[in-house]
């Protein structure tokens, strides 16, 4: 069954020894996934699920600001990255791979870089390339994508897809060429990497506690083209600590009601 609820218990016994990295870039959508992901390791570090959370933030920008509109979303969240210790790092600063290599030593990581908006810089391929080098071999890698790149086991048919489709391909065109170069990189590295794809990270789509994933073809008709920013952190941040899928794609989205 590829439908999850993010309410699962955590095996302390499992976890404790447990080093988390997470990688987020301070602008975009696919930035904003991994604040929540931040905010949500260092629960379950202050609960003594995981022995450390490294947190590293990418460019320029307010890295405490995320894009929700629902009520008390965006307060809660910056209040909650306020308190924590944050690396920033610009990737053309001299010793940037180092400050990389020093956050995800020995970790398991979370990557959620970048954006999928136009008129912003293309850094998702880049930042992840420049996080996985500082990997070992197998080492667990959770790196946000998106739908619309390879294969999503989503269908073709339809408004959303087709308007997706004409957008990755007209005005979009270099997010799309990001995205497929990062894919690429990811799903050719000796790491033991899951690689997601969120459809429609909706602003104003508050937490629901519940998700859908695809992982074949068969599925493609079965989920909504909208998912909470903070539901798709969660789910990364489980298949962090709690692997199921190992060399992987999904893409993940809510149930069709």
């Amino acid at each position: 069954n590829s439908f999850f609820n993010n309410t699962y218990e955590l095996d302390r016994s499992m976890a404790t020894d447990l080093k988390v990295a997470v990688v987020f870039g301070a602008q975009g959508g696919l930035s904003d996934v991994g604040k929540f992901v931040a905010w949500e390791a260092a629960k379950l570090q202050a609960v003594g699920a995981v022995s450390e959370v490294r947190i590293a933030a990418i460019g320029e920008g307010d890295m405490s600001s995320a894009d929700v509109t629902y009520p008390g979303g965006k307060e809660a969240l910056k209040e909650a990255l306020g308190e924590l210790a944050v690396t920033r790092i610009d990737l053309d600063a001299e010793g940037a791979k180092e400050e990389l290599a020093r956050v995800v030593d020995g970790a398991a990581v979370c990557a959620c870089v970048g954006n999928r908006q136009p008129l912003m810089e293309r850094v998702v391929a880049r930042a992840t390339e420049m996080t996985m080098e500082a990997m070992e071999p197998g080492q667990r890698l959770v790196a946000l994508n998106s739908f619309g790149i390879g294969d999503d086991f989503l269908p073709t048919r339809g408004f959303v897809p087709r308007l997706w489709w004409v957008l990755l391909n007209t005005f979009w065109r270099p997010a799309k060429r990001d995205l497929l170069q990062q894919e690429a990189s990811v799903t050719h590295s000796n790491l033991d990497y899951l690689l997601v794809k969120p459809v429609g990270l909706t602003p104003a789509h508050a937490p629901t506690g519940e998700w859908k994933i695809l992982t074949k073809w068969s599925d493609s008709n079965t989920i909504a083209f909208s998912v909470a920013k903070h539901d798709v952190a969660t789910f990364i941040l489980r298949e962090t600590t709690h692997p199921t899928l190992h060399r992987a794609i999904v893409t993940i989205g809510t149930e069709h009601s």
